[in-house]
């Protein structure tokens, strides 16, 4: 004989309502070093006009690829096979800039200063 289950109400649980919360910053943490990550790219081709698609985490077994507005990379690195870092922000995955691998990053070489 199965027991009935009751269904569960479309409802926050208390526990879970943090709209009470004092003392709650939204973006307190955005300009963090730890919101940005480098990644490193490898660039395909020009597929389309105004982008240039690149291959993230080249040599790791995974084949992402990701378009750049061709104003975000230099000139030097727009040949097939260049390779350099594509500087993101979390949450949103948002494209910072393009660095050479011996850039330095100032939003996130600001915690080693």
């Amino acid at each position: 004989m199965k027991k009935e289950v009751d269904e569960l109400e479309d409802e926050l649980r208390p526990e879970y309502d943090f709209s009470n919360m004092a003392g709650g910053v939204r973006g307190k943490y955005e300009d963090s070093p730890s919101f940005y990550v480098r990644v490193p790219a490898r660039v395909l081709g020009c597929l389309r006009g105004g982008e240039i698609t690149v291959f993230l985490f080249p040599g790791h077994g995974l084949v992402l690829t990701e378009p750049i507005q061709t104003h975000l990379v230099p000139e030097s690195l727009r040949m097939p096979n260049s390779e350099f870092e594509v500087l993101f922000k979390h949450p949103g995955v948002e494209i910072v800039r393009v660095l050479r691998h011996d850039e330095s990053c100032p939003e996130i070489d600001q915690s080693n200063e």
